[in-house]
């Protein structure tokens, strides 16, 4: 072989090794990263200091803190690793909380990304006791008997708008006296289609997905409405001579019905609680967009 050929061809093999060990060296190191999925939960202390209807309080036993489980997504589990159902969560329960670690800068501040929670020990009732004060500040208790209170939240070009419900009707609660509710009319206008003032006005321009929230689960619900216009001298009148239209409703949570709410109806929400039923009226003008 001549001497220049030898020389290319050690140039050759120089090359090619040194090719071949850096694709090893590239897959080496591809392999020892580990993958999004694969990398390690925060894991933290706490116990249960409420839990009722879904809504759940945990105290970070190692910084003291309380704060809202978001559990949709998270597993249940025993020490054993098997897993549980949601409602075997219970008050007084020491659990290992594993997540992302990052919660809001709200008080109580909320968990959002948790993946697991493990029960440990039961009946932790000294530090449930201690938190006894937040506990009731938070989670105030309802008096079974008064007519339940909603809201009517929604959002607009403004923001997030909230307005207050009060029943116009109920019967089977105790704190006021029983009011039987009309049939076939709207009882929240007069003879004349009137709205009383005072309803709940929510100013739309275009539908919009809204809520509304009560203080009590509710059990089942029938929304309707009525189209309105709205006179010079700034009176709702709602018209008595069309036909109620049923409106599509989901109750979502324990006390939360969604649904679409359209600008120039009336709407009537009838909601059965567990002590007894009770009707809510609000209404929504058309405003220019």
């Amino acid at each position: 072989m001549k001497p220049e050929s030898k020389q290319r061809g050690i140039g050759a093999a120089l090359v090619a090794c040194g090719l071949l060990v850096g694709l090893l060296a590239v897959v080496g190191c591809t392999q020892a990263s580990p993958s999004t999925a694969q990398q390690q939960l925060t894991e933290t202390n706490a116990v249960v200091i409420h839990a009722e209807n879904g809504d759940y309080l945990f105290v970070d036993t190692d910084a003291n803190t309380v704060y809202y489980p978001l559990l949709e997504d998270a597993v249940l589990v025993d020490e054993d690793g098997r897993e549980l159902p949601l409602s075997e969560l219970a008050v007084g329960d020491a659990v290992v909380v594993a997540g992302d670690g990052a919660m809001t800068m709200s008080y109580p501040a909320q968990y959002p990304d948790i993946s697991r929670v493990t029960i440990v020990s039961r009946g932790n009732t000294d530090v449930v006791d201690s938190y006894a004060s937040i506990v009731s500040t938070l989670f105030p208790a309802i008096d079974p008997t008064s007519v339940p209170a909603g809201s009517l939240s929604y959002h607009n070009s403004s923001g997030q708008i909230t307005l207050a419900l009060n029943a116009y009707s109920y019967r089977g609660f105790t704190a006021g006296p029983d009011s039987d509710e009309l049939q076939g009319s709207v009882s929240f206008a007069n003879e004349s289609g009137i709205v009383p003032e005072g309803t709940p006005d929510a100013n739309l321009s275009n539908p919009v997905d809204a809520t509304v929230e009560f203080d009590r689960s509710v059990q089942s619900i029938v929304l309707a409405r009525y189209p309105i216009t709205v006179a010079p001298e700034q009176r709702v009148h709602v018209d008595l001579d069309a036909p109620l239209e049923n409106v599509p409703a989901t109750i979502v949570g324990n006390g939360e019905v969604a649904f679409i709410m359209d600008p120039g109806y009336a709407y009537s929400l009838n909601a059965t609680f567990a002590e007894g039923e009770a009707s809510y009226a609000f209404f929504a003008a058309m405003i220019a967009s």
